[in-house]
């Protein structure tokens, strides 16, 4: 998303601020945003593959979501729960053994094959139709969601940038 774009957003954000928005609204944001997500998940598998790099999504259920990295031995994990309107994500090694370090989401874990800890993005309403997923009170847009979310599973030995 182009920062006109995410100003266009914010724009008619503050626009519809004032409306609140029904339960059913916010259920029907949720579900569209879940399924936005799983497409942009398989997006940037696939754009993953093309550059070589190991990347399968799949849907094991309704709620959830994974991309795992085989070559690295890494996975995300995204699980929904509606209720709450949250996505929980977990990253997972198949090196048994390994400790996760104590590590933020995009950071390069500090033990090689080792799972960085996970975390929860909230999805808040953004007026009558929308949702916008948040991680620790930070609003992300698509890239920063992919990047924050996907960097350590697909770029694992890379160093952190935040």
């Amino acid at each position: 998303m182009s920062w006109l774009d995410e100003e266009l957003e914010h724009v008619e954000e503050l626009r519809h601020s004032s409306e609140t928005p029904s339960d059913a609204q916010v259920y029907s944001a949720v579900r569209a945003w879940w399924q936005w997500f799983g497409e942009a998940l398989k997006r940037n598998a696939e754009e993953a593959r093309r550059h070589e790099i190991s990347a399968e999504f799949s849907q094991s259920a309704t709620g959830h979501y994974r991309l795992a990295n085989r070559e690295a031995g890494l996975a995300a994990d995204f699980a929904l729960d509606e209720q709450i309107r949250s996505v929980r994500f977990d990253y997972s090694s198949s090196h048994p053994g390994t400790p996760a370090p104590e590590a933020a989401p995009a950071s390069a874990p500090a033990i090689a094959g080792a799972a960085p800890e996970g975390g929860v993005l909230t999805l808040r309403p953004r007026g009558a139709a929308r949702v916008a997923p948040f991680l620790s009170d930070q609003h992300l847009h698509e890239q920063e969601l992919m990047r924050t979310l996907l960097k350590p599973v697909l770029f694992p030995d890379a160093p952190s940038t935040e």
